[in-house]
């Protein structure tokens, strides 16, 4: 029987799935706590409401993202459903991807903070998945992402207050690069896209190379 956390569930997708001509997709996790996984029972509740189709995502609340993803409960949700079940959790390489559909079956895989500061991942993934194979990017290649990026938030809400708010994507998109430890710093003061540029120039091998980001 359902426990009434579970029927509320449902009824609140049922109420949705009634108000739209839209496809209701739903995202759950595998539980409370390892004590009380339910995912299963949860995904049975959502299908009987009418969702179009279920992600989960393989760790429970009380996890927040700490700990591994457990692919194998997604994947023990994925056999006992009817309707496509996308995985959500540690998708954060071409490989990984791949790993996902071939361990749980999976219909679709989402990535989230894996794609923080590395937007052409998703690419990477696709030609992974159809072709065996992907292309690295370089540094210069970030560069060009980076300031198209930026200039889009300058765009819409001035230099100021673009490059404030652009400073934590400075720090993903750099995340991992040699030498860019000692420059953290600076990339949470800048405040005009000079600035940007400029500790962008610090980070790469040739730093002519990134004088307007455009190669």
């Amino acid at each position: 029987m359902p426990t009434i956390g579970e029927l509320i569930v449902g009824r609140v997708a049922a109420s949705v799935v009634a108000a739209t001509d839209l496809p209701v997709t739903a995202k759950i996790r595998l539980g409370w706590d390892e004590a009380s996984i339910n995912a299963g029972e949860v995904a049975h509740c959502l299908e009987e409401a009418g969702v179009a189709a279920i992600c989960v995502h393989g760790r429970t609340w009380k996890q927040g993202f700490r700990g591994r993803s457990s692919w194998e409960q997604v994947a023990k949700v994925k056999d006992r459903a009817r309707v496509p079940v996308i995985l959500s959790g540690d998708v954060t390489s071409p490989e990984e991807a791949g790993n996902a559909f071939d361990e749980t079956g999976c219909d679709a895989v989402m990535v989230g903070r894996g794609a923080l500061g590395r937007p052409w991942l998703f690419t990477a993934i696709r030609d992974y998945l159809t072709s065996g194979s992907y292309r690295d990017w370089d540094c210069t290649q970030t560069v060009r992402v980076v300031l198209d990026h930026l200039d889009l938030g300058i765009a819409e809400f001035g230099e100021q207050t673009a490059v404030v708010r652009f400073r934590k994507h400075l720090l993903w998109y750099t995340k991992g690069i040699p030498g860019v430890v000692a420059l953290r710093p600076a990339m949470s003061t800048v405040s005009t896209r000079q600035q940007v540029t400029e500790v962008l120039g610090r980070v790469l091998p040739d730093r002519s190379r990134v004088r307007d980001g455009h190669g």
